[in-house]
């Protein structure tokens, strides 16, 4: 069973330097196409940087993830939040176009 959420952009601010940086927030949006039916629409807010290829994540409960992306952006990466649930977030971070899908849980 799967939840699948899409990344809505919240705000951007952009940094620009010897390595470029970006960070903005988005909230998830529930995909229930992609969703087992029942799943919960939670409304989490989530941080991100990019600077260079290096990609990080956070959400209000702390640091998710650090990773290496591509360098057109592409990124698949398997990772557990601070609550302990395997997530996977995929996509592009450099056209901020991410997706999380949360595969254990209905």
């Amino acid at each position: 069973m799967k939840i699948a959420w899409l990344l809505s952009l919240v705000a951007t601010v952009g940094v620009a330097g010897v390595a470029e940086a970006t960070t903005w927030e988005a909230n998830n949006l529930l995909l229930p196409a992609r969703s087992a039916s029942g799943c919960p629409d939670h409304h989490d807010r989530y941080k991100f940087e990019l600077v260079g290829t290096i990609f990080t994540g956070h959400n209000v409960n702390g640091p998710l993830f650090v990773t290496t992306v591509a360098p057109d952006g592409a990124v698949d990466l398997d990772f557990k939040s601070p609550g302990g649930a395997s997530l996977e977030i995929s996509g592009n971070a450099k056209a901020r176009d991410l997706e999380i899908f949360n595969s254990k849980v209905a």
